[in-house]
């Protein structure tokens, strides 16, 4: 008997002793798979947290107000409206100026680069208050696919970001993709060696950016940070230290004389309760002209 008649009759012998069981499995494993794959196509329910809308998440004791609620809620549907409709700059115009300036670079242009990559179809959203620090009323916006307009099944996108809600005169402006304001400081201090001004940092959800002004009072170069040695740029909070983000592959130098500006970036959510107290410039090193010797290595701290 040949390899093929063998094969044949073992097939027949297997269906004969095991064939209705086989059939069994095969039939409930295609309702499993079917059942499976029905329940990935269809539209995912929705569930929101049963919570306060206008009550922080952070602190539920710090609720809007009913007439700041009130506000609040109508310039957020009329910014989402008119993104949601491509009506840039009626939106633009409703985002704050520091906004504008610092995530935007005052070009409409970058905003509307912002906008597409979100509003890509018709969406919905959802408003959840945060945080209240200051009259700074912090929320969650979450926007998404609009399901039952569009039909779309197989699952939906969210796009969730803080936005920050600032008093501009009698109503409110919005600062948008998760940045808060700009702070003014003005701290200063001055050496023999350098002069630094403080003058103001950058507020986003979840960091600071210190921008500085330093000038160099000697005759040779001075290095600020260049990630050669470990916590180079500090902020100081009192309970903790925290060093500079953007310090690694970058050299922060200021040449004899010379007046520069920089920024320095730290972790730093907005609604924690740890105040920044210092600006820490661990490791300023005075360069020799004549040989790139190290001539001075100290230390430089502004009050905050």
């Amino acid at each position: 008997m040949n390899f093929k008649a063998k094969m044949t009759l073992a097939v027949r012998d297997f269906i004969k002793s095991y064939g209705k069981p086989t059939l069994v499995v095969l039939a409930i494993w295609f309702i499993v798979f079917t059942l499976n794959q029905y329940l990935i196509s269809k539209p995912k329910e929705i569930k929101l947290l049963k919570h306060d809308l206008n009550s922080p998440i952070m602190d539920d004791t710090k609720k809007v107000s009913a007439s700041n609620q009130k506000k609040i809620h109508a310039v957020v549907k009329e910014y989402f409206d008119y993104c949601n409709s491509k009506e840039y700059e009626k939106a633009y115009n409703l985002i704050t100026e520091d906004c504008k300036h610092y995530v935007y670079m005052n070009d409409i242009e970058n905003f509307k680069k912002y906008i597409d990559s979100i509003y890509d179809k018709n969406k919905v959203y959802y408003l959840q208050n945060y945080s209240n620090i200051d009259n700074t009323y912090v929320y969650v916006l979450g926007i998404m696919d609009d399901i039952e307009a569009s039909g779309t099944t197989g699952g939906y996108k969210i796009h969730e970001e803080r936005i920050a809600l600032i008093k501009d005169n009698d109503n409110f402006k919005i600062a948008c993709d998760n940045y808060i304001k700009n702070e003014r400081i003005g701290a200063e201090k001055e050496d023999a060696f350098l002069k630094v001004n403080v003058a103001s940092k950058e507020l986003s959800y979840s960091r600071e950016e210190y921008n500085l002004t330093i000038t160099n009072l000697t005759d040779n170069n001075i290095i600020i940070a260049n990630f050669d040695t470990n916590k180079e740029v500090e902020l100081n909070l009192g309970t903790q230290l925290r060093s500079a983000m953007n310090i690694a592959n970058n050299t922060f130098r200021v040449k004899p004389h010379e007046t520069k500006t920089m920024s320095f970036i730290f972790r730093k959510y907005f609604d924690d309760e740890n105040d920044p107290i210092q600006l820490r410039l661990n490791t300023v090193r005075i360069i020799s002209n004549s040989d790139n010797s190290i001539i001075r290595n100290y230390s430089f701290n502004i009050d905050l």
